[in-house]
């Protein structure tokens, strides 16, 4: 699963890392990258080439918690288009662009046809909670997760029905 986030918030994935460390037992992992400037900051700027840094921040999780993200997801960009609760046109804003991989194996991909209102809202607003869970101390991981598998849940109800 995949969600391009606006501005300074980048974006984040969620992904089976046994395939890539080759473990036997299951491992699941959170990766936010976030560049250090927004877009508007380098479009502003008059250096040539801006000087733009990445950061990556790598937090394993357990299946549990994958896999509720990975179903609210699913839920959501089942739908065809993504549904939105009012048609905007956006002159000026951001693109919220989503995807996942399907029980059949198929990688679903939407752009959000409204990005300032739900589900996109909700989305981005899963997607910036999961990126503050994996930069937040390991103290503090435990409440967030919490919260998230709560707020993951309430989501997936309210986009499953018909």
């Amino acid at each position: 699963m995949a969600a391009v986030v606006p501005g300074r918030n980048g974006c984040f994935s969620v992904f089976d890392a046994k395939a890539q460390r080759r473990q036997s037992r299951e491992s699941y992992r959170v990766t936010v990258t976030r560049p250090d400037k927004s877009l508007w900051d380098i479009a502003e700027s008059s250096s040539p080439e801006p000087d733009v840094r990445v950061s990556r921040r790598d937090t394993d999780i357990d299946a549990e918690f994958a896999f509720a993200i990975q179903c609210t997801w699913r839920i959501i960009l089942a739908k065809e288009p993504l549904p939105t609760d009012a048609d905007s046109i956006t002159l000026d804003g951001f693109s919220a662009v989503f995807s996942v991989v399907m029980p059949d194996g198929e990688t679903v991909m939407r752009e959000a046809v409204n990005p300032d209102r739900a589900p996109a809202t909700d989305l981005v607003a899963a997607g910036i909670d999961l990126s503050l869970y994996c930069t937040a101390p390991a103290e503090e991981q435990k409440s967030k997760r919490a919260d998230l598998m709560a707020k993951l849940q309430k989501l997936a109800d309210t986009y499953e029905k018909p």
